[in-house]
């Protein structure tokens, strides 16, 4: 018989003498589902090899059944308990348009559970709900860093609805950040060395377009193009969040980079250049700084700062749409005008690294816009201008 419909519960009756042992729970691990050779009833089979040949075909997919009552056989195994909660999560999770945000919410809450299962032995998630302080505080004994701590508790919160304000968590701070840094501790290897002979093509590259990893090894030879102001750019069909970006090049590299495309629609990079830990990202960041010293320089001067200022309202308009309205956010003034001063943490951090306290918002911003895609002027500050 063929196993299209969802399987029943079956009478111990209903299953022959010569097969009855097959139906217990010590075979549910094999995970199969047959007919009786003799009745013709479904039943959990045994490994293939002790099957006849003649029914080797009828192996369908495991179904998942609830627990049996005494003198029932149930054609699966019940979910775990673990397995169920991550499970409700996982599909609270698949509201969030992006992806990667659904893949580390996902993967930081399965932590969570497996901490309240094997220490609060908790059971629902009312249960797992009134564990959150004591799992902040079991991170911060096992030395977790503050922005890894952040992230893990900013899924927590999400999934049970209450305020990350609500606990005592540690204060994330730019010259603690690892991630994209060079010294970040990790051993050195020939595939992640900068001075690699291999590498050199792509990190020559990277230097000067400060591309993430991904939209790199999308890039295609046709993907040299203009922008709304008519300013050479390298074209991100697909870049972080699913979005179409036009990354900016500065006046000094457009011909070295116009060199890497012919036009054609092959990749710009093979699979072999790109198979490699290289720190693009801290390339990005590098690049990100050389951004906002020559754009400071035209924010600087009364005579190119009033252009600078429209070419950002352009891009600004054009590519920050409100997904209800359809129309262009609105720009802030502080986002363009005056400066930003240092305070803290990252003031002393700047200090020591004989870096600036005093920053131009203009020059930021056009930072964020044409060579990182960002919106947020404290984003490419703290995360790309600070780095060292």
């Amino acid at each position: 018989m063929e196993f299209n419909q969802p399987t029943r519960r079956l009478q111990q009756s209903e299953v022959c003498d010569r097969h009855l042992t097959a139906t217990s729970d010590s075979c549910c691990k094999f995970k199969r589902a047959v007919d009786c050779p003799a009745t013709g009833v479904p039943f959990l089979g045994a490994y293939k090899r002790n099957m006849p040949k003649l029914r080797r075909g009828l192996f369908t997919k495991r179904v998942t059944a609830p627990k049996a009552e005494k003198g029932v056989f149930i054609l699966g195994r019940e979910k775990s308990v673990s397995r169920r909660l991550w499970e409700d999560a996982r599909d609270f999770f698949k509201k969030y348009e992006n992806n990667k945000t659904r893949q580390i919410y996902s993967f930081a809450y399965r932590k969570y559970i497996d901490y309240c299962r094997s220490v609060h032995n908790a059971k629902s998630k009312e249960e797992c709900a009134a564990h959150i302080d004591d799992y902040i505080r079991h991170l911060k004994r096992k030395g977790v860093t503050a922005s890894t701590l952040h992230t893990y508790l900013a899924s927590i919160c999400a999934y049970h609805g209450v305020s990350m304000s609500n606990y005592d968590k540690p204060r994330r701070y730019t010259s603690e950040y690892s991630k994209g840094r060079l010294n970040n501790g990790k051993k050195k290897r020939n595939d992640s060395d900068l001075d690699n002979a291999k590498y050199k093509r792509l990190v020559e590259f990277q230097k000067r377009i400060g591309l993430r990893r991904n939209e790199i090894r999308k890039l295609k030879g046709s993907d040299f193009v203009y922008d709304e102001s008519m300013n050479p750019c390298i074209l991100v069909r697909k870049g972080k969040g699913g979005k179409r970006q036009l990354q900016r090049l500065l006046p000094c590299d457009v011909e070295f980079i116009k060199s890497y495309f012919d036009g054609s629609e092959n990749p710009v990079f093979t699979t072999e250049e790109m198979t490699n830990k290289l720190p693009l990202h801290y390339l990005r960041a590098k690049f990100a700084q050389r951004c906002y010293a020559h754009y400071l320089e035209l924010a600087e001067k009364t005579e190119t700062r009033i252009n600078l200022e429209e070419e950002v309202r352009a891009r600004w308009n054009k590519y920050n749409i409100n997904q209800k309205t359809g129309k262009p956010k609105y720009l802030p003034k502080r986002l363009i005008e005056g400066y930003y001063f240092l305070r803290g943490k990252p003031r002393q951090f700047a200090i020591e690294n004989g870096m600036p306290i005093k920053y131009n918002r203009l020059a930021i911003l056009s930072t964020s816009l044409f060579a990182l895609s960002h919106y947020r002027n404290d984003v490419t500050l703290a995360s790309y201008l600070l780095v060292i």
